[in-house]
């Protein structure tokens, strides 16, 4: 989407996530919750072990905590990238941020799961002053956003990074990225549906 401010003629340029980028991180924390209750209802299921009961609802626990943690996380998704004239600027419902060009002093890429504290996939984008800004890989047409970011900025450090990187491709690869979450997360609901009904 592009708005236009009539007086100063600043175009800004802004990328969202998809509907179904959006959906994956809840398919998955229901994937796993549903696995790990349906695998607590396999443990040990007539009681033979002392403190089974013990043992299936910390099994449940374990579940919902993770699924807790990957919805808490996934909502990186609903934050709205955009590029203006003096930097990137991400938003989160009425609520906005901006790290000017000036700021920037290089770029990384975190892998999906590289850290506890992020699961998704991101562009990192290093502030001089203040740690680093994230901008999801699940963008819709992310790679444009890194174009139209490098192009605005005209640091050929940046581009240096970005061209080391390959954050280009990197960032066009959202839908590949989403369907194979939709995967993963069809592939654990299996295997809990698998384990429970095995004889």
């Amino acid at each position: 989407m592009k708005l236009r401010q009539d007086r100063d003629e600043v175009e800004v340029e802004r990328f969202r996530c998809s509907a179904a980028a959006r959906w994956l991180p809840r398919a998955l924390a229901a994937s796993v919750l549903a696995s790990a209750t349906l695998a607590a209802f396999r443990m040990d299921p007539e009681g033979i072990l002392l403190g089974s009961s013990w043992l299936r609802n910390g099994i449940a626990l374990a579940g919902a905590l993770v699924a807790l943690w990957i919805v808490r996380k996934g909502g990186e998704t609903r934050i709205v990238a955009g590029i203006d004239d003096e930097g990137l600027v991400l938003s989160y419902g009425s609520r906005s941020s901006k790290l000017p060009f000036a700021r920037m002093s290089r770029l990384g890429y975190a892998a999906p799961f590289a850290a506890t504290r992020n699961w998704l996939p991101a562009m990192l984008v290093w502030d001089k002053h203040k740690g680093c800004w994230r901008v999801l890989a699940l963008l819709g047409e992310g790679d444009r956003l890194l174009r139209t970011l490098l192009a605005r900025a005209g640091r050929e450090d940046l581009a240096a990074w970005a061209d080391s990187l390959k954050l280009e491709k990197r960032m066009a690869e959202a839908g590949r990225r989403v369907l194979i979450g939709y995967i993963i997360s069809a592939v654990i609901l299996a295997a809990g549906l698998l384990y429970r009904f095995h004889e």
